[in-house]
């Protein structure tokens, strides 16, 4: 292996942690940077769309009714209509795009090859403006009218007026900033070459403390009140409580983290040469494996499933109930209770098809009733009671039988009406 395959080989890694599923009130979607697609996925059926954009594509970022994808590779960004999932048009921006933000109707991209940043005009789509910046700039975000780029190898942070499109500062941070992230009025810039998290305050243009962390830290995670360092090459994450500014804990991990995601009260951590994923109780900092034998580096998460790479997909809810901490109450009162009542209304007011979706995304989850009613349903078509379709056997293909039996003992017999209704 060569010197040059080794340093991209690294660098594909690190990537894998530049983006996160993003959400809308419809659909999740996730980009797929080893085969240059976005899959969308309808969070009330699960139906898979598959939308083909340029070359590598690094992240997306959603404005009103479209995506902006960022394509590395490929130097533009491309526009899919979230309506009809099609690529509408591409813009033509710097070399190697990396980072793109939102600020009422203009984009911001980050260019790390041309060291600049281009303002998108999103009405026309059209570059309106280039702001010259630092040395390969990585990551930006906005805040009360100010932008804020990391430059990776002018180991600095730059302030532009958005109104003007002006910088109007620049700071020193630690060495080689890779990622920024904004918590309230303060800023936190991850150096991976100086092994820090700098805090910034985003009024007085500030680093007002510098934390150490792991070795080669790459980026930082927020969840209510927490920052999680996600660091390279030490085998653990580092977690800062954000109002005291200090580190109150170190999960371990397997070395060499490549992805990790956040859903609800839930971190799921890849690394690049284990076939487990290790799931973080974010309430208690608790950690527990879970062997999903697949060895892509890259995970995401939807509402009911963990994606791996490019074809691999694996159950939420029954990855968790592997959890040898948490109990199937404690999963589903986060996650499915909202699913799960959905599914109630709409049976009750017979809108069968609503009902079938709503029940989907209960049972993947492992809703303790839904389990129930799944088993109920099930043993009556066996029996031939009821045959309606949408409570045919296909529910309880790929599923454990023993929770579905053992569940049912004391939830059952409630919901024995809306059976007979269905």
């Amino acid at each position: 292996m060569n010197f040059r395959f080794c340093i991209f080989f690294i660098l594909l890694l690190k990537l894998s942690l530049a983006h996160t599923a993003l959400h809308t009130n419809t659909h999740t979607y996730i980009v797929r940077f080893l085969d240059s697609k976005v899959l969308a996925i309808n969070r009330l059926t699960g139906e898979e769309i598959i939308i083909s954009v340029g070359f590598r594509p690094l992240s997306m970022v959603i404005h009103r009714d479209y995506g902006y994808v960022v394509i590395g590779d490929s130097d533009c960004i491309s526009v899919i209509d979230l309506q009809t999932h099609r690529v509408v048009t591409e813009i033509s921006v710097g070399v190697y795009p990396m980072h793109m933000v939102i600020e009422g109707e203009l984009g911001y991209v980050v260019n790390t090859n041309s060291s600049n940043v281009m303002v998108i005009d999103l009405q026309t789509r059209s570059v309106a403006k280039t702001i010259a910046v630092g040395q390969s700039p990585r990551a930006m975000i906005t805040y009360d009218g100010f932008g804020y780029v990391v430059n990776g190898h002018s180991h600095t942070v730059t302030v532009l007026d958005l109104k003007t499109h002006k910088l109007i500062k620049t700071i020193s941070v630690g060495k080689g900033p890779c990622d920024i992230v904004r918590h309230g009025n303060f800023g936190y810039i991850v150096s991976e070459g100086s092994d820090t998290v700098a805090v910034f305050d985003l009024i007085t243009f500030k680093v007002i403390e510098t934390i150490s962390v792991g070795e080669e830290p790459q980026s930082i995670r927020i969840h209510e009140g927490f920052g999680y360092v996600i660091n390279f090459r030490s085998p653990y994450l580092s977690v800062i409580d954000l109002k005291n500014r200090k580190i109150v804990e170190q999960i371990s991990v397997d070395l060499f983290v490549c992805s990790m995601q956040i859903h609800n009260s839930f971190g799921y951590v890849k690394s690049t040469y284990s076939k487990n994923v290790s799931v973080i109780d974010l309430r208690t900092f608790k950690v527990f494996q879970i062997n999903v034998n697949s060895s892509e580096r890259t995970i995401d998460c939807s509402d009911t499933h963990l994606y791996f790479g490019v074809n691999e997909k694996r159950s939420l809810g029954m990855c968790l109930f592997k959890s040898p901490y948490l109990g199937i109450e404690d999963f589903y009162e986060y996650d499915a209770s909202e699913a799960f009542t959905q599914f109630e209304l709409a049976a009750l007011q017979k809108d069968y098809k609503q009902a079938k979706n709503y029940f989907n995304i209960a049972i993947s989850y492992g809703h303790r009733k839904a389990c129930a009613v799944a088993f109920y349903a099930f043993s009556n078509a066996l029996w031939g009671a009821t045959r309606d379709d949408i409570w045919e056997i296909e529910f309880m293909k790929g599923m454990d039988f023993g929770y579905y039996l053992r569940l049912s003992c004391e939830e059952v017999y409630p919901y024995d009406f809306k059976l007979r209704e269905l």
